[in-house]
């Protein structure tokens, strides 16, 4: 089954995104530039659907899936063939001076995922889509992956894996949409970037949403005239540094102290959306979220999701203990990956008393 609304003009949609993105014919566009305005072509394809879809979910159940990890595999070949748009782009590639296997090879892998972990939950939110369960994937816009591998001279070498560097028409943003992380020592602007999630043989688009972190003043005007010029940039670099890299070090306690930062980061987002689009639909008597809401938490990194929701129910919206603890426990669900103790996350408790002060507490009375 064909994608309902695919547009009878997709040959020429094809050329158009590429001269606008080349410069250029598509004969004479790079194999790269073919790549990015055939993505454009399909990501506008399935605007309509993707956005009905994402209307719908606000005002049903639904459910979220927050996760570390996502790796997603290259976008461009699975949403041709959700679409059964396979053939149509063979051809019109050809037509146009390229061949769609070379295309496709030009496709750098969005670098959010590491391993099964990762694999396992851009595999639910494929699956959901094309079983058209209203599911979301909630994680982190990572610039850099965990690395890029080569050996010299039979030694492993690591680089950064800079996948972000180039435009990546399958990651949208949402600017309007943003919500502010608040840490006991800065706020961060959360700004989420959406990747559209095809089902195969239905219309039914599923929403992958990624948060990047983006300080809240990009440039410490008065620092820089006052020639102290690191100062002027010192806030903005620590704030990056939440999305800057999957997994971190944390052998240090620097380290550890940037993965719980990341860790809650997303969380909180997610949550204030979710809570946000709650009260849009259903007003603002929080004691039915869990009805309306089922969170699945994919091991132990978005933990920290159960004492802020414990916050945001108490402290922004006024629940008592009692009632925030039954919508939080019929809320969240777990899924546990391992039971190696080296696997399972421990954080000293002095890095919760520096970070939230409040989580900490709503954490000791859990």
């Amino acid at each position: 089954m064909t994608f309902s609304k695919q547009s009878p003009a997709f040959e020429q949609t094809i050329a158009g995104h590429v001269r606008g993105f080349a410069g250029k014919s598509p004969q004479a566009a790079t194999v790269k530039k073919f790549w990015t305005g055939l993505s454009a072509a399909v990501v506008e394809q399935i605007a309509d659907d993707w956005d009905e879809t994402r209307n719908t979910y606000r005002k049903t159940r639904r459910a979220a899936y927050f996760s570390a990890e996502f790796l997603q595999g290259r976008a461009l070949l699975n949403n041709l063939t959700n679409l059964g748009l396979v053939d149509k782009a063979e051809t019109v590639a050809r037509e146009l001076g390229h061949e769609l296997s070379d295309v496709l090879e030009a496709e750098h892998d969005a670098a959010l995922g590491n391993g099964g972990l990762g694999r396992l939950a851009a595999c639910f939110l494929d699956s959901a889509a094309t079983q058209d369960y209203p599911l979301t994937g909630y994680g982190l816009l990572y610039r850099y992956g965990l690395f890029r591998q080569e050996f010299e001279d039979g030694f492993q070498r690591e680089h950064p894996d800079r996948w972000k560097e180039s435009f990546y028409p399958f990651i949208v943003r949402r600017g309007s949409e943003q919500r502010i992380v608040h840490f006991d020592d800065m706020d961060v602007r959360a700004i989420p970037y959406d990747m559209p999630i095809t089902g195969y043989g239905t219309n039914n688009v599923g929403t992958l949403r990624l948060w990047d972190a983006s300080p809240i003043d990009e440039f410490d005007y008065d620092a820089f005239n006052s020639q102290r010029f690191a100062d002027a940039i010192l806030e903005r670099e620590a704030v990056h540094d939440i999305t800057r890299v999957l997994y971190p070090n944390d052998t240090t306690y620097a380290g550890k102290l940037l993965r719980v930062r990341q860790q809650y980061f997303f969380v909180s987002a997610s949550l204030q959306e979710l809570i946000d689009d709650y009260r849009a639909a259903h007003g603002d008597d929080l004691r039915n979220f869990h009805k309306y809401n089922s969170i699945q938490l994919n091991d132990t990194h978005p933990v920290l999701g159960i004492p802020e929701l414990m916050r945001l129910l108490m402290d922004e919206h006024g629940l008592g203990w009692d009632d925030a603890w039954e919508v939080t426990t019929n809320t969240f669900a777990y899924t546990n990956h391992t039971v190696l103790q080296e696997a399972l996350e421990t954080w000293e408790e002095s890095i919760f008393k520096q970070l939230f002060w409040r989580i900490w507490e709503i954490v000791e009375e859990i």
